[in-house]
């Protein structure tokens, strides 16, 4: 079973994977998890060793850019939940 945080770990590596493709200067990443977030700006301990995992892998993406500023967003948010109903469209699909 994946844990939402595992989830929001995964999805941020995605992400970054695919940011670099098109750039290597600031981005500004919105999570809806935040202890994904605290964890990200050191203001967390990750102790879970599957999160150290992937906290490691986002660290090393991190080095292809110039700055990346992660942000909170509530999942009631309005953006949040369109990005939220687009996912779930396209898994319902496959």
């Amino acid at each position: 079973m994946i844990t939402n945080n595992v989830a929001e770990y995964e999805a941020l590596i995605k992400a970054l994977e695919l940011a670099s493709k098109f750039t290597h200067d600031e981005l500004t990443c919105m999570l809806d998890s935040e202890l994904v977030v605290k964890q990200l700006l050191g203001k967390y301990r990750v102790r879970n060793p599957k999160l150290l995992e992937l906290f490691l892998k986002v660290q090393k993406l991190q080095e292809k850019f110039l700055r990346i500023r992660y942000l909170y967003v509530s999942r009631w948010n309005k953006f949040q939940r369109i990005a939220d109903g687009l996912l779930n469209k396209e898994l319902d699909r496959k």
